[in-house]
C-alpha cells in the first residue's frame, strides 16, 4: 500500500484502513504525518491508538525464558561432551588467592 496516496484521504478514510497496515507501515505513516507542515492531530492520535491496540498488554504473562541446561550450572559435576567442557572452561572465573596477614 502506498502511504503517500493513503495520506491524501480524509482522517476518517485513513483511520478505517489502519488495521490493514503492518506495524512498520504505521510507524512510517506516523513519521510522514508528523513531518507534514500541518500535521493532523486526529490522525496522529488514531495511528497511536492503533499501534497501542496491537501491543501486548502488561497484564499478559510473557513466556518465561528457557532454563539453561543443568551442565551450565556452577554446581554440575556430571559428564560433559567436549563442546560442553569447552563452554564451561571459557567461562571459568579466576579465584583470587586468600590474603594472609
Amino acid at each position: 500500500m502506498d502511504l503517500q496516496d493513503l495520506r491524501k484521504g480524509s482522517i476518517k478514510d485513513i483511520t478505517a484502513q489502519l488495521p490493514e497496515l503492518t506495524a512498520d507501515q504505521l510507524v512510517e505513516l506516523n513519521a510522514l504525518e508528523a513531518q507534514d507542515a500541518a500535521p493532523r492531530k486526529g490522525l496522529l492520535e488514531a495511528i497511536l491508538a492503533e499501534r497501542n491496540s496491537r501491543a501486548p498488554s502488561p497484564d499478559e504473562d510473557e513466556p518465561a525464558p528457557p532454563e539453561p541446561p543443568a551442565w551450565q550450572g556452577d554446581d554440575y559435576s556430571g559428564p560433559l561432551t567436549a563442546d560442553q567442557a569447552a563452554w564451561r572452561h571459557a567461562r571459568i572465573k579466576p579465584v583470587e588467592p586468600a590474603r594472609t596477614k
